[in-house]
């Protein structure tokens, strides 16, 4: 009985001493193919700016009259999610269309700059909301998910 209360200790000690080692590098391994908004600001409809940059794509989720969210994405990446709708724009309609973020009691939306895992700047966000899951799938290509509404949709991706 001795030797197997042994024995157990010893296989318990030696699990533990394996996920200590290991877990650092499933965290860190999932985390390497996430990015990031960042640099959100609040921005309210008298100071809204929605410039557009020539080297960007831009998108819309939600209807077209009431966006939950509109994102600009450098050319040289491809965005993965059949939840956007691609725009082609001028820059007076993409205005119009940021006017259409903020609701009735809802006076401000967010702003930001859509970050890859090393922190490069590969787009821009406006939304109601103020963050995202921004993740790459590969070097060029990146999902995107629409922003959560807390449960005001649900949210279906596809590639």
């Amino acid at each position: 009985m001795a030797h197997s209360i042994k024995s157990l200790s010893e296989i318990i000690w030696k699990v533990g001493i394996i996920s200590i080692l290991v877990m650092p590098l499933v965290l860190f391994g999932c985390g390497a193919h996430y990015g990031k908004i960042s640099n959100v600001h609040t921005i309210s409809p008298e100071y809204a700016t929605v410039q557009l940059n020539p080297d960007y794509r831009y998108y819309y989720t939600g209807r077209f009259t009431v966006p939950y969210a509109i994102i600009g994405l450098d050319k040289a990446y491809t965005l993965s999610s059949k939840m956007w709708s691609e725009l082609e724009i001028e820059p007076e309609e993409l205005m119009i269309l940021a006017s259409y973020l903020y609701l009735p009691g809802n006076s401000q939306a967010y702003s930001g700059d859509i970050l890859d895992p090393a922190g490069k700047r590969i787009g821009v966000w406006y939304s109601r909301w103020h963050t995202t899951t921004v993740k790459m799938e590969d070097s060029n290509r990146v999902l995107v998910f629409p922003p959560n509404g807390g449960g005001e949709y649900s949210l279906l991706m596809g590639n």
